[in-house]
Formats: structure tokens, C-alpha cells, sequence
């Protein structure tokens, strides 16, 4: 009897298998998964040299694994099982009891080496007046809240070490600010940005002026990226905000590494509809974004950034009349050609600490 069990079981499995692969190469997927935001793996070219030499298996494999027939629905199917068995971490990310939080890439002292030295060398360069904001993790500020098996990564540590070798430059400790809030308040429980609300605490701080920014609701079920890698769906969604006041704003230009495209506001509402609700501020990543305003200040501020900058800029727009973000992870060309840095009253660099613990892209700004 046990014999046929296993006969039926391992038929079953295998007939699984072939209809799913079946599926896979007769169905007609998108070449872009919103659960993910991410493009899906090409189909690979097959080629004697590539099949010899074993790139072809390996770029099948991941084809296969991207576009596998109603792979989201396996993705949620594992987590939960995962989720029954007591198992927390899932692809990078740990499933806390009202939060997920990212286990952060181990920094790499090169990397952070040659971001340092290259903002020394830009600041003194351009004697601008120069600040950074380096945000840590979710479960680095909000460490109480992180499950007890979650990785020991002393960012904290890393970031004072950090900003001890800057030279010229206000450092922002956003670790005080952030820690005055409550996980939610500050950071999404689904994602791994910070929220507006965080963003503008932090932005006061910067600016040491009172926080008295007013938030509106614009959406309430907000699924982030956290939510995607895990495929843990037991987080509550949360709900996005923007800034209300900012009635100075003029346009928003969007180069996008070709061509400059005008936009009468900085939220770009199509993506409330979307899963990737974060890129309503601004939308996505581009080489350089400008937001022109009435303020009358006669400052500009040029600000070096990743995605964390998105939300963060709503305050900024208040306070200066032009505030050109820049992307130095999509620039192919140095930063001097793109902008006329003889403009340019203020600069700020802000990063996620991971990002500027683990990228090299400051070689643009020399």
C-alpha cells in the first residue's frame, strides 16, 4: 500500500510539473510583473556556444522561475506554508508581528571609501554649503519592533563612523528624529522607504525649523516592495500621504537620459491605481528630475539622492525655487554636464544607508 502511495504521489507531482511547464511556454505573460516591479527574464537565445558552456541552462532556469504559469500565486502559497511552519525570513526580508522588515546587504568598505572621498572632494571643489542624510534601516531605528532572530548589523555605528570622516559637511542624525515616532508613523510596514510623515520630520530637523507640514491621505492600500520579495501578504496594507501645502510650486521636468518631459505636478496620480504606489512622488527612477517653484528665495538646491529623496523633496519644494535631484546611479556622463553647477546655492546628499554603504556611483561628481 505504501508502494502505490508513493506511485500516486510521485505521478501527481510529476504531471504538476509538466502542465505547469506546459503552461508556461504556451501562455502569454507580461514582460513587466507589477506585483514585483520588476522587468521578467527574456527567453534566451540558444546557441552551441551557450548551451556548451552552460549559460543557456542558466538563463533558462531563470526565465523558467520569472515566468512560471501563476507564479505569484505560488510565491504566496510558499510563504504561507513557510508562515505555518514558524518560518520568518523569506527572500531577504523578516516577517515581524505588524511590520516586515529588509535585512540590509553587508556594507563594503570600498564602497564607502570612494563615496566619501568623492563627496570631500566635491564639497571642497565647490565650497558649497554641503549636508548628508543617511537613513538607516527599519529594524536599526525601530529595533524593539524587530524580531529576536533578525541579523545584528550595527548601522548605527556605521553611520557616526561615516559621517566622522566628512569633511565641511552637516551630517543629519535622523536616528533621534525617527526613533520620536512609531514604526507606522515613520516608515511603511510593506516597504522599505520612509513615509512622508518621516520624511518630513527629518526634513525639519535638516532645516531646524518647526515641523508643522500637513499630510493628506491619497491612498490606503499600499502593498511595497517588502510585500513582493516576501510574498507575505498577513501585513496589513498601508496607506500613502502627501504633503498639502507647497502652493508655490510651478512644474516638474523630467530628464530621462534622452529627452527633458514637463509636468504641471510632482504626484503623478496614474500609479494610485498600480501596485507600485511609492512612485506617485515623483515617479520612477530617472537620471535627474527639477522642481521649479515661486518661492522668491533666490536659493537652489541640488540634492544627489536614491528613491528615499521622493517623498522627502515635497518639503524642500517650500523652500527653495528650484530643486534639481539627481540620480547618479543612471548618469552615463559626468555630473558638470548634465546641470550648471554655478547656480547651485545648497547641496544634499540623501541616501538609504544600505545604498551608500553597498553602491560606487559618486565617480559622476568629480
Amino acid at each position: 500500500m505504501k508502494k502505490a502511495e508513493a506511485i500516486i504521489i510521485t505521478a501527481v507531482f510529476s504531471l504538476l510539473l509538466v502542465v505547469g511547464l506546459v503552461g508556461t511556454l504556451i501562455s502569454d505573460k507580461p514582460d513587466f510583473s507589477e506585483w514585483e516591479n520588476r522587468e521578467l527574464a527574456e527567453f534566451p537565445e540558444a546557441s552551441v556556444d551557450s548551451v556548451l558552456s552552460g549559460k543557456f541552462g542558466q538563463e533558462f532556469e531563470g526565465w523558467l522561475t520569472d515566468r512560471f504559469v501563476a507564479r505569484d500565486f505560488w510565491v504566496k502559497l510558499k510563504r504561507a506554508s513557510d508562515s505555518a511552519l514558524g518560518i520568518k525570513e523569506s527572500n531577504g526580508v523578516v516577517v515581524g508581528n505588524n511590520a516586515l522588515f529588509d535585512i540590509p546587504d553587508k556594507a563594503s568598505e570600498k564602497a564607502v571609501e570612494k563615496n566619501i572621498s568623492a563627496i570631500n572632494a566635491f564639497q571642497k571643489k565647490t565650497s558649497l554649503p554641503t549636508s548628508i542624510i543617511l537613513v538607516p534601516s527599519t529594524a536599526t531605528v525601530f529595533y524593539e519592533d524587530a524580531p529576536s532572530l533578525f541579523p545584528s548589523n550595527d548601522e548605527e555605528a556605521l553611520v557616526e563612523n561615516i559621517y566622522s570622516r566628512l569633511d565641511n559637511v552637516t551630517a543629519v542624525d535622523t536616528l533621534p528624529v525617527l526613533r520620536a515616532m512609531t514604526l507606522d508613523e515613520a516608515f511603511y510596514k510593506t516597504d522599505h522607504h520612509w513615509t512622508s510623515k518621516g520624511a518630513a520630520a527629518v526634513y525639519s530637523a535638516w532645516r531646524n525649523i518647526e515641523n508643522t507640514f500637513e499630510l493628506e491621505e491619497v491612498a490606503e492600500d499600499f502593498y511595497g516592495t517588502l510585500t513582493s520579495r516576501s510574498g507575505d501578504i498577513s501585513i496589513k496594507a498601508d496607506t500613502v500621504e502627501k504633503i498639502t501645502s507647497g502652493d508655490a510650486f510651478v512644474s516638474c521636468k523630467v530628464f530621462d537620459g534622452v529627452n527633458t518631459t514637463e509636468y504641471p505636478s510632482m504626484y503623478f496620480d496614474s500609479y494610485l491605481g498600480l501596485k507600485d504606489k511609492y512612485s506617485y512622488f515623483l515617479g520612477t527612477n530617472q537620471p535627474m528630475v527639477t522642481l521649479e517653484t515661486a518661492n522668491g528665495t533666490g536659493r537652489v538646491l541640488l540634492m544627489l539622492k536614491d528613491s528615499f529623496a521622493h517623498s522627502f523633496v515635497q518639503c524642500a519644494s517650500e523652500d527653495f525655487d528650484k530643486v534639481i535631484l539627481v540620480d547618479l546611479r543612471y548618469l552615463t556622463s559626468p555630473l558638470d554636464t548634465l546641470l550648471d553647477l554655478d547656480e547651485v546655492t545648497d547641496v544634499l546628499f540623501l541616501y538609504s544607508l544600505e545604498n551608500f554603504t553597498t553602491q560606487d556611483n559618486m565617480m559622476w561628481i568629480k
